[in-house]
């Protein structure tokens, strides 16, 4: 906790982080009430985030029971900021954000478009119809209706979303780059790696033109998405791409960076090249994957072993619904 002229500044961890005022005007009573007020509102929130969290998601009765206590928290918690903090301090916005990802959690992609619209309705009033404010609400938007597996209106606002960085960058730009990685992962993570490919392509051409050491980040999000593909020649090019401009950039600047490309990231590269390789009929060269693993990872009796690479359990379904223990394959 941290003081600044009359006001108190409260960093949360849980939820998205906010900053929090409690401001000293004639109405200080008044607004400390409510201030308060909200404090036990926000806190009842983040406590459910974290109950959420403790429940596995195939429990669907359970977890569902919550996700709809984390919205109803959410909600309250909404309502009380917006009457604390402006319209577009980052408070509310966090606040909306939360509010709608609660929404989703529990299966009311309805009231999150909603509160998500409304987001975009207050941005336009503030700063104008094509502003740059304008572009984390549609990618949002764009990100909600992807979970919703509505397609068309996905692609339409993060197209939206895009045009935004367009007209007040320019399209050859380094935000419009950026812009062009963030909806490309955002794609595939909501699993549309088809149309993720188009815009991680280009933001892939403009990386390697200038250079930038993101172009490592872009090829191991396309090898992705070009695994998710089935295309696993074209996977195995850009993880082992990604590999090459890793260790290019290793010579340079040795420190690991997760924005530029992670010792991290190169071991997850290699963790999906052995199993691209296992799936194209070479496990030579997929062994030769895990030996460079073990050997840029010493074993370190204090420190927790990490999953890099696995396969899943043909578990049979009736006996998973009905809490069976049993034998399965292990392919």
């Amino acid at each position: 906790m941290f003081r600044r002229s009359g006001y108190i500044l409260i960093a949360f961890l849980a939820g998205l982080p906010l900053t929090l005022f409690a401001s000293d005007t004639a109405d200080t009573r008044v607004r400390d009430t409510t201030f308060q007020a909200f404090m036990e509102q926000y806190a009842a929130y983040t406590d459910a985030v974290s109950v959420s969290k403790t429940i596995n998601i195939s429990n669907n009765g359970e977890y569902s029971k919550q996700s709809a206590a984390v919205l109803k928290e959410a909600a309250q918690a909404y309502h009380l900021g917006v009457s604390l903090f402006p319209p577009n301090s980052d408070n509310t916005i966090n606040l909306t954000k939360n509010y709608a990802q609660a929404a989703l959690d529990a299966n009311n992609g309805e009231l999150a478009l909603v509160i998500y619209k409304q987001w975009v309705a207050e941005q336009k009033s503030l700063f104008g119809e094509g502003s740059l404010e304008l572009y984390s609400p549609y990618a949002d938007i764009a990100s909600a209706y992807a979970k919703l597996q509505r397609k068309v209106k996905s692609v339409y606002y993060f197209n939206r979303a895009l045009k935004v960085i367009a007209r007040n960058k320019g399209d050859q730009s380094a935000e419009y780059a950026a812009a062009l990685l963030d909806v490309g992962g955002r794609l595939s993570t909501a699993g549309y790696p088809a149309h993720a490919r188009n815009f991680l392509r280009q933001a892939h051409t403009f990386y390697l033109n200038h250079d930038d050491p993101l172009a490592i980040k872009v090829a191991y999000e396309l090898g992705k998405t070009a695994l998710l593909r089935g295309q696993i020649s074209e996977a195995i090019e850009y993880f082992e791409q990604a590999l090459s401009l890793r260790l290019s950039l290793r010579k340079i600047d040795a420190s690991p960076n997760s924005e530029t490309g992670s010792d991290e990231l190169a071991l997850s590269a290699r963790a999906f090249l052995i199993r691209a390789f296992e799936l194209n009929g070479q496990p030579e060269k997929a062994n030769a994957h895990c030996v460079a693993i073990s050997s840029l990872t010493p074993w370190d009796p204090q420190q927790g072993a990490k999953l890099l690479y696995g396969t899943v359990a043909e578990y049979p379904e009736t006996a998973k619904i009905n809490g069976r223990s049993g034998r399965v394959l292990v392919e």
